[in-house]
């Protein structure tokens, strides 16, 4: 696995990690905490919370045979699937167990399949191995590709304040994914209210991972809040817009 590009910001201000994969692979540090839960916390449920989620992964399922493909192999009816949707389905095993949680997202040119990272591996070998004259090419994107997500009531604001073009259809329209361009770079974004507040999941070619991070963290005040400020004023005058996690 390459080395992690956000890896120095978040190292600089001082993030404790904690591991996340298989018992029996390497796990990936995933950043807890910046020192201060109650604040990180309040940005979630009050502003907006910037997330690197480094655990997830995508492979890329290219070929005319690919909904089809995906349609015999996985929980979903993904035969029902149009361009543009991103549904959420199960990978199981021969014996009928869930051996995959993942999201497919389903492109008129290519086909997402969007997981935890340690299970994209024997993921990539089930399907390889199902392969036989069908037109299908799997790769693995995940050294390419980075992780972010926004949670919170703000997610909205934060998104059109970097946004480049029209962000609307991706807050509104849950189950669907669009190409955007946030702070220069083009993204790939879907709407997953996991935190019980409104949520986004943005995919980001590695290179300007760093640089969007930084554009979005900045835009709410930086990367770690300012737990003096709010001593000092007791909490009333300073608004928790976001902070990253």
């Amino acid at each position: 696995m390459p080395s992690d590009p956000l890896r120095d910001l978040q190292s600089a201000a001082d993030a404790e990690y904690v591991p996340f994969g298989s018992a029996d692979g390497e796990p990936t540090p995933v950043v807890a905490t910046f020192g201060h839960y109650e604040a990180e916390y309040a940005a979630i449920r009050k502003g907006v919370g910037i997330l690197h989620e480094p655990q997830l992964g995508v492979l890329n399922l290219a070929g005319a045979d690919v909904r089809d493909f995906v349609h015999r192999l996985c929980t979903q009816d993904i035969n029902k699937m149009t361009g543009g949707q991103s549904w959420r389905a199960f990978q199981l095993n021969l014996q009928g167990r869930i051996t995959t949680d993942m999201v497919v997202h389903h492109g008129d040119e290519s086909t997402w399949l969007e997981a935890d990272r340690c299970d994209l591996p024997a993921l990539a070998e089930l399907y390889d191995s199902r392969l036989f004259t069908e037109d299908v090419k799997i790769e693995d994107w995940s050294p390419r590709k980075v992780a972010l997500a926004l949670h919170g009531p703000a997610t909205g604001d934060l998104l059109r304040q970097v946004a480049d073009t029209p962000v609307d259809a991706a807050l509104d329209m849950p189950q669907t994914h669009h190409v955007v361009k946030l702070a220069g770079h083009p993204v790939t974004v879907s709407r997953r209210d996991d935190c019980g507040e409104v949520g986004l999941r943005i995919w980001v070619e590695r290179d300007g991972a760093p640089d969007l991070y930084e554009k979005l963290t900045d835009a709410v005040g930086g990367l770690v809040p300012d737990v003096d400020a709010d001593a000092e004023s007791g909490g009333a005058k300073r608004d928790l817009r976001g902070r990253g996690i």
